[in-house]
């Protein structure tokens, strides 16, 4: 697809990941995960393409074109080709998992409690964008860069397993 070569929208350039386990006393376990992403790429999604010819477009869907206009908001009749990725990048996200762990037996059945907390600091950076930046042909989308998800916000799992 014309305009479709550039950056795919998974492209994180930078993904760092760090965990670790301990076990201070016996039974217990305590653990963390922690990532640092870079962000991914953004797209200039259009409405309009330079030629009506159906073998070259398609109808795929989203266009790396944008229609061009005068100062009057006139549409000229050319185009600007934006491929895709080329619109910067959302910001870098960073999360903390913290885990605990605890195993024990009562009446010869080995039990554990666990606790996990995801997104200790809570961070809530957008991890997706509106990337259609014309409503309409020539026409600017007033919601374009409008944040549509974000990080999952802090959260806790409590957990109890037998064994026997």
């Amino acid at each position: 697809m014309d305009g479709s070569d550039g950056y795919q929208p998974n492209d994180r350039r930078h993904v760092f990941k760090f965990f670790g386990s301990w076990e201070p006393m016996e039974d217990l376990l305590v653990g963390w995960n922690a990532t640092l992403s870079s962000g991914r790429p953004l797209s200039l999604f259009g409405q309009g393409y330079p030629s009506d010819d159906p073998n070259l477009n398609g109808g795929w869907g989203d266009l790396f074109y944008l229609a061009d206009t005068d100062s009057s908001g006139e549409l000229t009749g050319t185009y600007t080709r934006h491929s895709r990725g080329s619109a910067g990048r959302t910001p870098w996200t960073f999360n903390i998992d913290l885990s605990a762990a605890y195993n024990f037996t009562i009446s010869d059945i080995d039990m554990k409690a666990s606790i996990n907390v995801f997104n200790v600091l809570n961070t809530q950076e957008a991890i997706s964008m509106n990337e259609h930046y014309e409503a309409s042909e020539g026409v600017e989308n007033q919601w374009y860069g409008a944040a549509y998800g974000f990080q999952t916000p802090r959260y806790v799992r409590i957990g109890f397993e037998a064994r026997f």
